[in-house]
């Protein structure tokens, strides 16, 4: 129960030996390729994987206010292990911040993460990792959340 915030959906490009092919998928959800197949023939397929913010359901109460993060079908999360010096369950990824997308080939075996600038502690400016979720809990143990805020969480007054 959730909704992309950019509800556009990248287009798959599809081509065979060089020619573009549509790739609108039939009514069982495939695209079919028929024809004579030839020794050397090549098939490409192009599937964009931007990375999308996800929001949950609006009756999802606990988790209104934060956002999560996918790239193609993957789910991320954010590790202590990650993210040294930072709470990863009230540190804020505002709306407007960037993220981008780095393959890493010595980490869990090879993973592409998610960074993107964010506040801890309510103000001070950090780089947030994200891992994807399947590889998580392999290393030190430590907090992890799919969602996190988005808004920076107001700081309690200290007592006197």
């Amino acid at each position: 129960m959730y909704h992309f915030a950019d509800s556009k959906v990248a287009p798959v490009g599809l081509e065979v030996n060089g020619k573009t092919i549509d790739a609108t998928p039939e009514e069982d959800g495939y695209v079919h390729l028929k024809r004579s197949w030839k020794p050397g023939d090549v098939v490409e397929l192009d599937m964009p994987m931007p990375i999308r913010r996800v929001y949950a359901h609006e009756k999802v109460l606990a988790d209104q206010g934060k956002v999560s993060l996918m790239r193609g079908p993957i789910t991320y999360c954010f590790e202590a292990v990650d993210n040294p010096n930072v709470d990863v369950l009230s540190v804020a990824l505002p709306r407007e911040a960037e993220l981008r997308a780095e393959h890493r080939g010595r980490l869990l075996g090879g993973v592409t993460i998610l960074q993107g600038k964010a506040l801890a502690d309510g103000q001070r400016p950090v780089t947030l990792t994200a891992v994807p979720y399947y590889s998580w809990a392999n290393r030190k143990k430590g907090a992890m959340t799919i969602w996190i805020n988005e808004a920076p969480i107001a700081s309690a007054a200290l007592p006197a």
